[in-house]
């Protein structure tokens, strides 16, 4: 099942949803939302670290992805 997109507003009461948040150290996440953190799929980015793609659980990486570096 296809998650809808994030509604605007507070990101700290999304849920299942898919949205896109950028940090102020230019940090970036794409992907899937649970309760206000990353949960599901998704894609974080950092300025200089790299690229991870793959799971989330509870705004941590979990399960399978890749770190692209």
């Amino acid at each position: 099942m296809a998650l809808p997109p994030c509604p605007e507003g507070n990101k700290e009461f999304w849920n299942e949803c898919k949205g896109t948040k950028n940090l102020p150290d230019g940090d970036k996440y794409v992907g899937e939302w649970k309760d206000g953190n990353a949960h599901g799929q998704g894609t974080h980015t950092h300025p200089t670290l790299g690229t991870y793609v793959g799971e989330w659980k509870d705004g941590k990486m979990h399960g399978q992805g890749t770190y692209i570096g």
